[in-house]
């Protein structure tokens, strides 16, 4: 009965609004000449003429108007598209596969730059109203969310976003300091001024907030490493190569300048096929004959779905999970276990290539979706005669978005000068002094457990030291709980495998996300 309503409805829709397409976005906002923040996957509709650009997986990019899809359903399991058409100027009407089809970009809500997945793509009604009507959540809020409270960063005359810390601490025992580049952040009057705020459903347990003031070389940058350590470089250098996994040149995709970027396509995976659990990118960098160390330079974010999947985790211990979480908070071996399972499921997993083939050298950790982090990993360089030095980014598809990849063989030669800034001022949206909460590390957490709850903190900014360019980072503690409703049936043994075999979460995802593409697309059909 519901689905006959729900097909009414879109019929009535489709009545009313046209022909439209409906696609499951990976992109965001760009902000006049700001780079492309990817914002995640959401259910959006675009008229037919739109105009567009197609990114293929050998790096071509096809620009034109959209005019629908072409799809079938096959058999009670599988909808297949089959390919985009576009309408060019002189050349009339292309059909562009969509197993070339990498991604999509184009403009809607007032400008805003959108990138989509456009294995998606519905030629047809507005059925989105309609499931947002019958509460048939294919997308909802739960998986397009960010994590971890967002700071804002006070430009002069505005806040911007500029950082979302310590993501993936989802419980207390997981709580751990971060590091981010505050790149809008400036000093007005003297002082450095932050907003913080929690837009999620979930509390966030703030410990402490500093800025480190870090004065370096003009020319030169500064990065975190996911230890705290601070580097300065001079000399990036943009990959030789890049291509994926399956060999596609995407070297032009990871320019930190053009508004680019890698994502991993999560739709067309064999899920009885191991291999197409993983995905990722082989780098190529010139190499000095006597290099013996390097530092990966890193921009990038994490899909709100890879987001939205944290909370399909939290669902499987249902009521138990209080007990779950008590057992993580109070046990090193269920916490390394889970944690070693977040490495493998969730982190961005670094390799280089020496005489016996790829080994591990490190791990990016949970960024968060809401906006590019920019992080560096130090790697040892093997010797070798090799002219190249090779890595590898891998993680499960559709988790993880590379905006630029750099890689300096000189980052221990530059001097920088470093100081902790504590705050001076810090208050909640009622006024309420926040500064005994935040001043250091000592697990007196600031909370914040409002989707409506705002802080402003301001910081001394000291002199500049002369000749030198100023980086701000953030320097922040604390953990999130993600709110759940905590009634269903307790899942642990599948929860247990999950943490036990690799791969088996992963594929569980992928096999929801599939499930709840074709539902859509035979609502679609039978609207048609």
């Amino acid at each position: 009965m519901q689905r006959i309503m729900l097909i009414l409805v879109a019929s009535l829709l489709l009545v009313l609004s046209g022909c439209t397409i409906l696609g499951l976005i990976i992109g965001g906002s760009k902000d006049k000449d700001r780079s492309v923040t990817v914002s995640g996957w959401d259910i959006v509709e675009l008229p037919i003429k739109q105009p567009i650009t197609v990114y293929t997986n050998n790096q071509r990019k096809i620009t034109g108007r959209y005019m629908g899809v072409t799809y079938q359903i096959e058999d009670e399991k599988d909808t297949v598209l089959n390919a985009v058409k576009l309408l060019r100027p002189m050349e009339g009407v292309e059909q562009i596969p969509m197993t070339d089809i990498a991604y999509i970009k184009t403009r809607h809500d007032k400008g805003k730059i959108t990138g989509a997945l456009i294995g998606l793509a519905i030629d047809g009604a507005i059925v989105v109203a309609a499931i947002s009507s019958f509460s048939f959540t294919m997308f909802n809020a739960a998986n397009t969310s960010t994590s971890c409270p967002l700071v804002y960063s006070f430009d002069g005359t505005d806040y911007q976003l500029d950082a979302e810390p310590f993501g993936g601490a989802i419980f207390q025992a997981a709580e751990r300091p971060d590091w981010d580049n505050l790149d809008h952040l400036k000093a007005t009057d003297g002082v450095y001024r932050l907003k913080m705020a929690n837009v999620d459903n979930e509390t966030q347990h703030v410990d402490f907030v500093h800025l480190l003031a870090v004065d370096h070389p003009a020319g030169s940058r500064v990065y975190p490493s996911f230890n705290g350590k601070l580097h300065t470089v001079s000399r990036l250098q943009a990959p030789r190569t890049a291509s994926d996994l399956h060999g596609f040149d995407v070297k032009n995709a990871l320019r930190r300048a053009n508004g680019d970027f890698w994502l991993s396509n999560p739709f067309g995976r064999n899920l009885d096929d191991p291999a197409t659990l993983r995905d990722g990118i082989v780098l190529e960098f010139d190499r000095p004959a006597d290099a013996r160390h390097a530092a990966l330079v890193l921009q990038v974010q994490n899909t709100p779905w890879a987001a939205g999947t944290m909370h399909d985790l939290l669902e499987l211990p249902g009521s138990a999970l209080p007990d779950w979480y008590r057992e993580l908070n109070e046990s090193y071996t269920a916490r390394k276990q889970f944690m070693d399972f977040f490495v493998q499921e969730g982190m961005l997993q670094v390799s280089i290539w020496t005489k016996t083939g790829w080994q591990p050298a490190g791990h990016v950790w949970v960024a968060g979706p809401a906006i590019a982090k920019d992080i560096l990993v130090e790697l040892d360089v093997p010797e070798s005669s090799a002219s190249t030095f090779k890595i590898k980014l891998e993680a499960p598809p559709g988790v993880w978005i590379v905006h630029s990849a750099e890689l300096d063989f000189n980052y221990y030669n530059v001097p920088s000068f470093v100081k902790t800034l504590t705050p001076q001022k810090a208050v909640d949206q009622n006024g309420r002094n926040l500064l005994p909460m935040l001043e250091k590390a000592d697990n007196r957490y600031y909370e914040m457990a409002q989707a409506t709850d705002e802080a402003w903190l301001e910081f001394p900014a000291p002199p500049k030291q002369k000749g030198m360019t100023r980086s701000v980072i953030l320097n922040s503690g604390g953990y999130y709980t993600i709110h759940t409703q905590n009634q269903g049936t307790p899942q642990m043994e599948l929860l247990q495998q999950m943490l036990e075999q690799p791969g088996t979460f992963t594929r569980f995802e992928l096999e929801k996300l599939y499930k709840k593409t074709d539902a859509l697309l035979r609502v679609t059909a039978a609207v048609q």
